[in-house]
């Protein structure tokens, strides 16, 4: 059973997507940069839903939740590029980050449209990655 002290993979996605340089404004959890100064290019990500494993015996410590990615910029080409990076980077990606062992990351959905705030006008794109990893 996990504890709270366990890893995250919200910390461990925060950790690989840091990884995108064309992410210039960071990578922020579930909402945008709240500082005036912040610019696009930047990345947000959320947890859209969870499916945990279950064996005869109960839990697994075994979960596959899905992420919606959205990159941001103030040009088509540079959302499209940034979304780009994204998918190379996670797509097929296996491995240990942040103590959190990651089984496989494989992309489920995307699309492209403009953010509809007043300003800055920005473009968005948005992904959905299913991540199969370890809770324990």
């Amino acid at each position: 059973m996990s504890s709270p002290e366990d890893p995250l993979i919200e910390i461990a996605l925060m950790e690989l997507l840091g990884q995108i340089a064309e992410a210039t404004g960071g990578v922020h959890a579930e909402i945008a940069p709240q500082n005036p100064e912040a610019v696009a290019p930047y990345l947000i990500f959320q947890r859209i839903i969870t499916d945990r494993w279950k064996s005869l015996d109960g839990p697994s410590d075994m979960a596959q939740p899905t992420f919606q990615i959205d990159s941001y910029a103030p040009t088509k080409i540079g959302a499209l590029r940034m979304k780009d990076a994204v998918r190379k980077l996670l797509d097929g990606y296996r491995g240990t980050v942040a103590g959190v062992r990651i089984g496989g990351i494989s992309i489920q959905n995307e699309l492209s449209t403009v953010d509809e705030t007043a300003q800055p006008k920005l473009f968005r794109t948005m992904q959905e990655y299913l991540i199969t990893h370890d809770e324990a």
